[in-house]
């Protein structure tokens, strides 16, 4: 199988791990990054998009092999400076992405949320989440994969000292977190990465409903080979 893939996100934690991994295996024929920076990579198969423009093509239609776009976009509120700047990435960017990436041809949908994103939540950014994931399940995309991993843990280029305490109190509280309480537990970004690359080269399906996938089943997918 031979794929073609369209990724938001590409400098991000995950999405760094999930260039690796797609320059690395053969069957990803091609890479077309959008983001914000430049990942300073040189690749044949890697084409960088700026997302700074507030209107983009990817301009990959016609193309007879399979396209799955990823977004694995995502800030804080801290780091965005304000609830209305994290609304214009983790909700409105997102969805711009896959507005264009539908466009262009992509079956296949993608998306980082995190675990308990609804629209209903108490958590503002839960609630963005939530809203991210309702909007983007209503572009008619054949399939949406929806991502929802709990505490992310593994080696950044920033630390999040909020994210280190929350990894440490989960991994306290692991021989608890057993059953359905396993989807709570920390997980890795390279067995996140792992799992969207098995989810990605996964045989096409048209379904009517998103498939929403959390961390207990990434940790499953993540020891499947992506081959």
């Amino acid at each position: 199988m031979s794929i073609k893939v369209l990724l938001a996100g590409g400098s991000g934690e995950v999405g760094q791990r999930l260039i690796t991994r797609f320059l690395d295996d053969p069957a990803i024929k091609e890479i077309h990054s959008v983001g914000r920076r430049s990942l300073n990579l040189a690749n044949k198969k890697l084409t960088e998009h700026s997302l700074s423009q507030s209107e983009y093509s990817l301009d990959v239609k016609n193309d007879p092999i399979k396209i799955v776009a990823i977004c694995s976009l995502g800030t804080t509120i801290k780091k965005a400076g304000s609830k209305e700047n994290f609304l214009a990435v983790d909700r409105d960017l997102v969805i711009h992405f896959a507005k264009a990436a539908k466009q262009s041809g992509a079956k296949h949908l993608i998306v980082m949320s995190s675990l308990g994103a609804s629209t209903e939540a108490g958590s503002f950014y839960l609630k963005t989440k939530g809203e991210m994931e309702s909007a983007i399940s209503s572009l008619g995309f054949d399939q949406v994969s929806i991502i929802r991993p709990s505490l992310l843990t593994g080696d950044r280029q920033e630390l999040r000292l909020g994210e280190v305490i929350g990894s440490w109190a989960l991994a306290m509280m692991k021989p608890l977190l057993a059953g359905k309480l396993k989807r709570y537990r920390s997980i890795s970004m390279d067995s996140v990465a792992k799992a969207i690359h098995v989810i990605a080269k996964r045989p096409e399906a048209n379904t009517d409903k998103p498939a929403v996938i959390e961390s207990d089943e990434l940790q499953r997918l993540s020891t499947e080979p992506s081959d």
